[in-house]
């Protein structure tokens, strides 16, 4: 097993002062726009992570970010009923905000097989620019911290 030399003079982090690392959730607006029922769960579980344990850093259950994937199909129409219900959970509950764009899988190889298509490249790039400019332009007040 390689291990990477500490020089004497480095300064090593203590568990004690290492920041909490906390979990994710994830959601995906394309389940949520599937089954009526997957919304209001994701909608519940935005608003229990921001409560107590999952809002408290030293609590293992501790939720930091909520990532949200495919929010729009392969035609680049956002997901509007589930965003709009999510979004406002979403800006209260305090958590760094990830947001995905689309996938347009669905093919018979896998996701990683796909990649090194260079015209599926191309079009999954294209499709997630779209995606990303009609958020943008539906939702240009919404603060979240990254694609």
């Amino acid at each position: 097993m390689w291990r990477a030399a500490v020089p004497p003079s480095a300064s090593v982090l203590k568990t004690e002062d290492a920041p909490p690392t906390g979990k994710g959730l994830f959601l995906s607006a394309a389940t949520a726009a599937a089954h009526a029922t997957s919304l209001r769960s994701y909608e519940r579980a935005v608003e229990r992570s921001a409560a107590a344990p999952y809002n408290l850093s030293t609590n293992p259950a501790y939720i930091r970010s909520i990532a949200v994937q495919r929010l729009a199909p392969i035609d680049g129409s956002l997901y509007m009923p589930v965003l709009e219900a999510l979004l406002p959970v979403l800006a209260h509950s305090g958590k760094r905000i990830y947001m995905g764009t689309a996938n347009p899988g669905g093919g018979s190889a896998s996701y990683c097989e796909e990649l090194l298509n260079e015209s599926w490249r191309h079009a999954n790039v294209a499709l997630s620019v779209r995606v990303a400019k009609a958020f943008l332009t539906r939702f240009p007040s919404f603060d979240f911290d990254a694609w």
